[in-house]
């Protein structure tokens, strides 16, 4: 996500959401990531980021459950945070995903860390990189006719940024 480039092709937009945006780990990465987005982007082009946000709450451990079933697969689906390091801007995540049908269950854990952003370090970053201003942002239901206001209370946010030029 730091590390690309794409030759002769320019994009209207570009998407990362889900929280992808904090395996970058670095500072370093996340400017790298931004400045390598915007340049494959065509004048105005938009990029739309969704991440979640640090807010000022002192308890932000929580277990995040949700179920989703298609046909005869039910998917259960949990998400705890196992530490959070203000200091550091590390989360680690532990991710439990549980299939099942009639006739098999299985269950797959996976355990990483996440950079954390609050409101002001991520307006810091966008700030220094000086190649996206916040156009919109919604929340995570992604309702484009309910935009929100982004503030220190603002918990997972997509971010639609259109490109500086």
């Amino acid at each position: 996500m730091a590390n690309f480039s794409i030759k002769g092709k320019k994009f209207d937009g570009a998407f990362c959401t889900v929280d992808t945006f904090r395996h970058l780990l670095t500072e370093k990465q996340a400017e790298q990531h931004l400045i390598n987005v915007a340049n494959v982007l065509k004048k105005n082009g938009i990029y739309i980021l969704g991440l979640h946000l640090l807010t000022n709450k002192k308890n932000t451990s929580k277990v995040i459950h949700w179920k989703n079933k298609r046909g005869r697969l039910t998917l259960k689906t949990s998400m705890t945070m196992l530490e959070l390091d203000r200091k550091k801007r590390k989360e680690t995540l532990k991710v439990v995903l549980r299939p099942e049908t009639s006739i098999k269950k299985e269950s797959h854990t996976s355990i990483y860390p996440l950079r954390t952003y609050t409101l002001k370090q991520l307006n810091r970053l966008l700030d220094k990189t000086c190649v996206f201003k916040i156009d919109s942002v919604y929340d995570e239901y992604y309702d484009i006719n309910q935009p929100i206001s982004l503030n220190d209370k603002s918990d997972y946010s997509v971010l639609v940024l259109r490109k500086i030029n």
